[in-house]
């Protein structure tokens, strides 16, 4: 179940609880893992202004932490996000699709041993605004959009074990 807002348009009042309509009309596409998924449901909670949609995990998504999701809907791309995927009782692994992007423990070991450890994370943000005029009807009035890219490198040195003691430590 993926929880959000813009699934379509909406014609009742917005004031109290919402019937709850699949929006089958609406062209969605939602992938996860890159996979297209089978969309049992799109469309209204009974909560004003929050929307739903309910997906099947393809099969052959590989298992991991970090597995991307991506909506689009007509030719309205939605913003990205991951989730964990996992065999059914089972933890989300950290082999695989995620190697490489993890330090195992003896890594971190090794690292923390040297007396030095250096990590490094950046964003890369878009955000758009759409301004339509109040009550149904009209057109879009106005637009904006903004990027922004921020980073955080660090380095620490010492006895680094003891500062840092996780069990998975993500780069």
């Amino acid at each position: 179940m993926l929880y959000g807002t813009g699934v379509g348009p909406t014609a009742g009042d917005e004031t109290g609880p919402q019937p709850q309509t699949n929006l089958t009309v609406v062209p969605l596409v939602v992938e996860i893992g890159g996979k297209p998924t089978r969309i049992l449901y799109r469309g209204r909670t009974v909560f004003p202004g929050l929307d739903q949609i309910n997906v099947v995990v393809p099969d052959d998504v590989g298992f991991g932490c970090g597995v991307s999701v991506a909506t689009t809907s007509g030719t309205m791309v939605g913003n990205f996000t991951t989730i964990p995927v996992a065999a059914a009782g089972s933890n989300c692994p950290t082999e695989g699709r995620d190697e490489g992007l993890l330090i195992t423990d003896a890594e971190f070991e090794r690292r923390s041993a040297a007396g030095q450890f250096s990590t490094g994370t950046v964003w890369l943000t878009r955000s758009t605004s759409y301004l339509f005029p109040v009550g149904l009807g009209g057109g879009l009035t106005g637009l904006t959009r903004s990027d922004t890219a921020s980073a955080r490198f660090s380095r620490l040195s010492g006895n680094v074990g003891v500062l840092l003691r996780p069990t998975r430590l993500v780069l």
